[in-house]
């Protein structure tokens, strides 16, 4: 008996119609989600450094997240399109760095804000047990960091992903 070859293609179909059988879990919808969200940070950053050239701007600034840089249980799909931003972040500090633009991104741990507002109070002690600082983070301190990256200051930093995480990736 001769042995079947598959495709990627064909061995992904396998794949993703087992995992959503057997776990319901549903592979494909997640990656349609990442590929998409992805594909918005992409173009989102080619506009920004767009305008970025056109104002005689020297500088970009993505916002990604924590889990751009680690990975989470059953959030794959969000984890692969954060990973992207900072992959974007990085491929056009090396592409516009010659036209004297910085690309950088920032990675803001759990901060709190008013998607948090109507929470329950457990829930956002939990989040913030999750950082060694023992808090949430707050939407200044993303500003702060932010402005930094777009400053003078910061007139020799690019491609970078820097963290606003109280610790969070440290662990």
């Amino acid at each position: 008996m001769r042995p079947v070859k598959r495709s990627p293609v064909c061995l992904s179909h396998t794949l993703s119609t087992v995992l959503r059988n057997a776990l319901g879990v549903d592979v494909r919808a997640g990656l349609k989600r990442a590929r998409s969200s992805t594909l918005r940070a992409f173009a989102t950053c080619r506009q920004s450094v767009a305008i970025c050239a056109d104002l005689n701007g020297d500088g970009a600034a993505a916002v990604a997240s924590v889990h751009s840089l680690v990975g989470r249980s059953g959030q794959a799909a969000y984890v692969a399109s954060k990973h992207g931003v900072v992959g974007i972040t990085k491929a056009a500090a090396i592409e516009y760095g010659g036209r004297g633009i910085r690309v950088n991104a920032v990675c803001p741990g759990y901060i709190d804000t008013p998607l948090l507002k109507d929470t329950p109070a457990e829930f956002r002690e939990q989040l913030a047990a999750k950082h060694p600082v023992g808090r949430l983070g707050t939407s200044e301190e993303v500003t702060d960091v932010t402005a930094f990256l777009l400053g003078d200051g910061a007139g020799f930093v690019t491609g970078a992903a820097y963290t606003v995480d109280g610790g969070f990736t440290a662990q």
